[in-house]
């Protein structure tokens, strides 16, 4: 069997893994956004990111395909511009059910990527936007005369 310390290894190897294929998933879909063109005055998608933690295990759903569950700290310059001076540096926290394909031990992103990113990116928009709204007070009531 393996030792304590082979597979606490392993599961980081599987994590950096899962976490390069997510930035490498990033990358492409910033390319076709972007149409490949790069400028050192826009951020790039992958360079928005500040975290990524895996949130669970792995599902296979048809080997050699998984889903796995991350959490992503993704800092978006229009959230910040969208919010109040006390919040400009707050980040959105994407919740992502990664798909993933696993060959030759290396993690790569499938095809349903970008419509999952792009999913997780609106829905913890939504979400921000809403919470700002709920902590804005309410505009005064019309008064007539």
């Amino acid at each position: 069997m393996y030792s304590q310390n082979a597979k606490k290894k392993m599961l980081h190897e599987k994590e950096q893994g899962i976490k390069i294929a997510f930035l490498a998933g990033l990358m492409q879909l910033d390319k076709i956004i972007s149409g490949g063109k790069t400028s050192q005055y826009i951020v790039s998608m992958p360079e928005k990111v500040t975290w990524i933690k895996p949130i669970g295990e792995c599902q296979v759903t048809k080997d050699p395909y998984y889903i796995c569950p991350l959490s992503v700290g993704y800092n978006d310059g229009l959230i910040s511009r969208l919010l109040d001076d006390e919040k400009k540096d707050k980040e959105l926290e994407l919740h992502i059910e990664m798909p993933v394909i696993k060959k030759d031990d290396k993690w790569y992103p499938t095809n349903g990527f970008f419509s999952v990113f792009l999913t997780a990116y609106r829905e913890a928009r939504q979400a921000v936007g809403e919470e700002n709204e709920t902590e804005s007070p309410s505009p005064p009531a019309a008064q007539s005369h």
